[in-house]
């Protein structure tokens, strides 16, 4: 694996690029031999074939390895400095993502040149890779020991399991109790949370209003006329849908959301706009509270992932985050850029929720629970 960890020693445990050079020095000596070979002697080693669609091909094979390659690279320096082990983000779909990403930039390249001698190759470059990464599990499994085993045993060396791809961005928590007042529930990718003060509960976000998140509660023995409010983080589909499961609640959200709930604004510009809500509801001002028996929900304006994004501090304890913030690979950072109605403004409310003063458990949609020291 290429992101090599401190462990407390005097030196890191190997190399920082791991057996890298070696993997690269083999691959730089004979497949690119082969390549030589191919562009010399294109008779003898192409297909020759004329047919567009291995252009095609070869540049989603070196597309998706350059993705993987650069994933990878932009995780390694910062868990190094952590010194921890990264098995989420893309690391949750394939253990070793530089090599990975060379081994499909090969292939790419064998496709696009049609080259049977660099194919053939393949095999032999992937078998040479497994056998150096022997050394490189070894010293992993004495650095991290069961952490390093169960994350070996559930994730790919090499291969990529694209059946998990959505977990690259999206990985909520099981539906479970987390405390005595707090409850996760999963509904598809997301997470909603329910609060209990003294004689109510109190639902943060609603879900994809599917069915799945009324299924949860009665597995949690939650009532859902016992549900006193419902506050939402912002407006996206997979949080705002289920608002109509809970109509004897009282709902509550940002009045800068407004625009997008009655499709003045569009959540993607022309292309898309999240759907509207057409019950009741109170709108919350920046640093509005709301008291429910003895909980106090501060609304605090978290513009950037939509326009009027919020999230919610309950007793200055807890931090509802929503879609402000991701929890990967031990680092807090803002929500997907793609995702994001203004990169620049998710940034500093990123920025502002790491500079809130106190200990908060923070509770986030898509990627678990973190404890904010």
């Amino acid at each position: 694996m290429e992101i090599i960890m401190r462990t407390g020693n005097k030196k890191p445990p190997m190399s920082f690029w791991g057996i890298g050079p070696l993997f690269a020095l083999f691959n730089i000596v004979v497949m690119g031999t082969a390549l030589a070979l191919t562009i010399i002697y294109p008779q003898t080693f192409r297909f020759n074939v004329p047919a567009i669609a291995f252009y095609i091909l070869g540049a989603v094979f070196d597309g998706f390895g350059l993705f993987l390659w650069i994933s990878g690279g932009k995780q390694i320096d910062a868990c190094i400095m952590k010194g921890i082990l990264a098995t989420e983000g893309v690391y949750s779909i394939v253990r070793n993502l530089i090599y990975s990403g060379s081994l499909f930039v090969i292939a790419g390249i064998a496709i696009a040149t049609q080259s049977w001698l660099l194919l053939v190759l393949l095999p032999v470059s992937y078998s040479v890779l497994k056998v150096l990464l022997r050394s490189e599990d070894s010293v992993l499994t004495n650095a991290f020991g069961e952490a390093y085993l169960q994350y070996k045993t559930r994730v790919n060396a090499v291969i990529p399991n694209l059946n998990r791809l959505k977990e690259v961005f999206f990985y909520p928590v099981e539906t479970q109790k987390i405390s005595d007042s707090l409850y996760a529930i999963k509904n598809r990718d997301v997470n909603i949370f329910i609060y209990k003060s003294a004689n109510h509960y109190i639902c943060f976000d609603s879900g994809y209003g599917d069915g799945e998140v009324l299924c949860e509660l009665a597995n949690l023995d939650i009532d859902r006329k016992a549900i006193a409010a419902v506050f939402l983080t912002h407006s996206d589909y997979d949080h705002a849908s289920g608002v109509y499961d809970f109509t004897q609640a009282k709902l509550y959200f940002g009045k800068a959301e407004v625009p997008l709930i009655n499709g003045k604004r569009g959540r993607f510009g022309i292309f898309y706009s999240n759907p509207k809500i057409t019950r009741d509801f109170s709108l919350l001002e920046d640093q509005q509270t709301v008291t429910i028996d003895n909980t106090t929900i501060k609304a605090i304006y978290t513009p950037g992932h939509t326009c009027g994004h919020v999230i919610y501090q309950i007793d200055d304890e807890i931090i509802i985050s929503g879609d402000a913030v991701i929890w990967q690979n031990h680092f807090i950072k803002p929500f997907y850029r793609f995702y994001n109605m203004n990169h620049k403004k998710a940034l500093a409310s990123a920025e502002y929720i790491m500079e809130l003063e106190g200990k908060y458990l923070i509770c986030t949609a898509h990627s678990g629970i973190v404890p904010k020291a």
